[in-house]
């Protein structure tokens, strides 16, 4: 927690990501650090746990404008955005947005 308030203290805003699959769908959400939901979403049975935690970081990327700070659980899907030769099409679009996005 006193990372976060560091952040908060200059400007930072955290969003959280998260995704799960079960036995019927898999799915999504993305919330603030205070608990206000951004965003759930139910995907088709056959994604993988993977696909949801990759769908989680992407919209959390295109709702970010400014000074947002997306925190994941999601090591594997780290190592993806960060390796050039990952051509999964989440992990694409998730690199599009972050070298689109304004910097400011």
């Amino acid at each position: 927690f006193e990372m976060e308030h560091e952040y908060e203290k200059n400007g930072w805003k955290l969003i959280f990501t998260d995704g799960s699959k079960s036995s019927e769908y898999s799915s999504f959400s993305v919330a603030t650090n205070t608990g206000n939901k951004i965003c759930n979403w139910l995907l088709p049975h056959m994604c993988s746990v993977f696909s949801a935690e990759a769908s989680a970081i992407l919209k959390a990327v295109e709702h970010s404008k400014k000074h947002k700070l997306i925190c994941t659980d999601s090591k594997s899907c780290i190592s993806a955005i960060k390796s050039l030769s990952n051509y999964n099409p989440i992990i694409s679009q998730i690199r599009d947005a972050v070298i689109s996005a304004p910097r400011k």
